[in-house]
């Protein structure tokens, strides 16, 4: 590109206007580790150092206690589970291709945990959707499967217009 320009300042040229075009690309996911620093502070000229007197700020909260993942990841698994409908497994195999080894049983516990953390939300639009003028249902047929063979099962949506769809 340098020796191009030089080649046009040497010839006189004047710029008359560019072209350009445009390639859209991917760059792979990326996993990061955040480190918080929590550092300890003692009040200046203590010889003794009592634990009641040593201040630090607490642990920043997490979705899941004592949990490794953040709220970026879970909100990825969720979302690729159940808005792209994406299995476990298959998302084991896509953390383990971007370097990051996330057994798929690790994952379900993740889900477990927040399925328990959004319970009150669900019961509100439940409430709410009783409420409302009218509601629509379906019940769609949909096999189960059991220890050695399936059965008929139902799938039911409700639909509050306007306001929910809970299933």
């Amino acid at each position: 590109a340098e020796a191009f320009r030089k080649i046009v300042e040497s010839v006189n040229f004047d710029r008359m206007g560019e072209d350009s075009c445009e390639t859209l690309e991917r760059t792979p996911a990326t996993m990061k580790v955040v480190v918080v620093v929590r550092p300890k502070f003692v009040r200046k000229g203590r010889n003794k150092i009592d634990p009641a007197e040593i201040l630090q700020a607490g642990v920043p909260g997490k979705p899941i206690d004592k949990g490794l993942a953040g709220p970026g990841l879970l909100a990825d698994t969720v979302v690729k589970r159940w808005g792209d409908y994406l299995p476990l497994n298959r998302q084991e195999k896509i953390y383990g291709r971007e370097g990051c080894a996330l057994d798929r049983s690790t994952v379900c516990g993740w889900h477990g945990r927040l399925a328990e953390l959004v319970y009150p939300i669900l019961l509100a639009m439940w409430r709410d959707a009783l409420f409302s003028p009218y509601l629509c249902t379906d019940a769609t047929g949909v096999m189960v499967q059991e220890k050695g063979r399936c059965r008929n099962g139902h799938f039911f949506v409700v639909i509050a217009p306007d306001r929910h769809v809970l299933f």
